[in-house]
């Protein structure tokens, strides 16, 4: 029977909870990026980076988007990102137009005007990142 004052007991433990001061709840510590680890290799939105937090150990490193990372990071991982991509392309142009590289890349002419449209098509499609 509920009402009837009867076993229980919960009120007192009810009333000492109310009476107790509220706890303060400690803010979050802010996560400090100590290093990316690695890429997923992805491209564009779906790139994601292993990231080490500070005063965190390894086995706590998670996997995050470019947009969460602090801008001086995001602005670091993209220098690198091109850095790199450059080192790899760099060579595959540097070869003598007369022997086909291994990329399969080949020298061809190209008349002026030609060059000129795909130049204008690329640059109204292309999206740095």
């Amino acid at each position: 029977k509920r009402g009837s004052g009867g076993g229980g007991g919960g009120g007192a433990a009810k009333q000492r909870a109310a009476d107790a001061p509220p706890r303060k709840r400690e803010p979050p510590t802010p996560r400090v990026v100590e290093a990316v680890l690695e890429s997923n290799g992805q491209p564009g939105y779906l790139e994601r980076f292993l990231v080490k937090w500070a005063k965190r150990p390894k086995s706590e490193a998670t996997w995050e988007p470019l947009r969460k990372l602090p801008a001086e990071q995001r602005a670091a991982l993209v220098t690198a990102g091109r850095e790199a991509f450059n080192r790899r392309v760099e060579p595959l142009l540097s070869g003598s137009p007369a022997e086909p590289s291994s990329s399969g890349v080949v020298a061809v002419q190209v008349p002026e005007h030609a060059a000129a449209r795909c130049a204008a098509h690329l640059h109204t499609r292309w999206r740095d990142g």
